[in-house]
């Protein structure tokens, strides 16, 4: 797997397909106020329930099975000359993230764009991480066999006839690749209406769809 040379902007894995706005939910994560009170999760907390469910992963004055320094938290947030995302920024419009690292030298990425914020998908892939632990205790399997699953993807494909073809944002959409923004909105807006699952369409081509335009609109910014 090739790993991003940058965190920002986010570097969503191929062949990893996006939630749909309108299917994410919204936090189940949140903290404790001084207070008592229960309050979102800000980033830098996110971040620290991250980085502390990976130092986990290493027995004290053993050699780090995640190196904590190597891991790259992508994100559309800038990032810190240590390569995390500035908590002082407001939360991207795109809450999704992607979690790259090393366990035992072996490549994996971890993406999470589940939730609607992107404190609360960072604080999902933490506990994702935490859980997957825990597997290693009872003997059934080992971390590697566990983390296999999470090896990066190839990109969606097409077949035709002998060859194959990968499928482009545009090619979806069915717009050429130098299409202007309103006739890219027109083409998402008339594809995202017939192929809404709540119309009867299908629903891994309406996310192949929202997809496609969540990466043209990546040339806008």
């Amino acid at each position: 797997m090739d790993f991003p040379t940058s965190a920002f902007p986010l570097q969503w894995p191929a062949g990893v397909d996006r939630t749909p706005a309108e299917f994410r939910d919204q936090s189940r994560f949140s903290h404790k106020s001084g207070n008592g009170w229960q309050k979102p999760l800000t980033t830098h907390q996110a971040i620290e329930r991250l980085m502390t469910e990976i130092d986990r992963f290493t027995k004290h004055g053993h050699e780090w099975r995640i190196v904590p320094g190597a891991v790259i938290v992508s994100t559309d947030m800038r990032v810190r000359k240590d390569g995390l995302p500035y908590s002082s920024d407001r939360l991207p419009d795109d809450p999704g993230c992607a979690i790259y690292l090393h366990l035992d030298d072996e490549p994996y990425v971890f993406p999470c764009d589940h939730w609607d914020r992107l404190p609360d998908n960072i604080a999902a892939v933490a506990a994702h991480l935490g859980a997957m632990r825990g597997i290693e205790r009872w003997g059934v399997g080992t971390l590697n066999q566990v983390f296999a699953g999470f090896s990066a993807l190839p990109p969606p494909d097409q077949v035709e006839g002998e060859r194959t073809v990968q499928r482009t944002w545009y090619g979806i959409l069915g717009v050429p690749q130098d299409a202007n923004r309103q006739s890219i909105e027109k083409a998402y807006k008339l594809l995202r209406s017939r192929h809404h699952p709540d119309r009867g369409g299908d629903r891994d081509e309406f996310i192949q769809i929202q997809r496609a335009f969540d990466e043209a609109r990546r040339g806008w910014k």
